[in-house]
């Protein structure tokens, strides 16, 4: 069974491999859910615009000798889309508001992205929120998978580490007892 102090070691490297697939500079701007919007991506970049869900990564080694150990990971509630993606919507979006554009908490997301990532701000940035609002709609956003990947990542640190002995830790990390979100 997993000590406290191994679940500890291994829920930091964990979370710091999270922190590390986030911060990869490889991910296509835009190329839709399946890979299917018109034409190739110029650009790529990291998912990391204001860094507020890299800075929200954190864990906790939780339970007793008893009852058996775990870890509760705690990320921002947004991680599964940026995880997974979101696949494109037969229903055009709607702000939930009859006018005032730009108060909707998804257009004001978008507006502070744009702020975060480009450094632009004022209509400049509410216009662009709207057209990545439309795209969004119309071709989904692209899977980063950064929570598989960090797993990936760390299986054969893992397997190298405690031989055949390395899924009791792995299945420990992997179910973490819950992914609790965050805002």
């Amino acid at each position: 069974m997993p000590t406290r102090d191994l679940l500890e070691a291994w829920g930091e490297r964990f979370t710091n491999q999270l922190r590390t697939e986030l911060d990869k500079g490889d991910y296509p701007f835009s190329p839709g859910f399946g890979m299917n919007r018109p034409g190739q991506p110029k650009y790529t970049g990291n998912k990391n615009a204001s860094g507020g869900l890299r800075d929200s990564i954190e864990f906790q080694v939780v339970g007793d000798e008893k009852s058996g150990w775990g870890i509760e990971l705690y990320m921002n509630n947004y991680w599964r889309y940026v995880n997974d993606g979101v696949s494109p919507s037969k229903k055009y979006p709607s702000s939930g508001y009859i006018s005032g554009g730009g108060t909707s908490p998804f257009i004001s997301s978008l507006v502070q992205w744009f702020s975060d990532k480009l450094g632009i701000t004022g209509k400049e940035a509410l216009g662009r929120a709207f057209g990545a609002r439309y795209n969004i709609w119309r071709y989904g956003v692209a899977p980063s998978y950064f929570y598989s990947n960090a797993l990936e990542e760390i299986i054969p640190e893992m397997e190298e580490q405690f031989g055949d002995q390395y899924f009791e830790i792995l299945q420990q990390i992997i179910t973490s007892r819950v992914i609790k979100d965050i805002v």
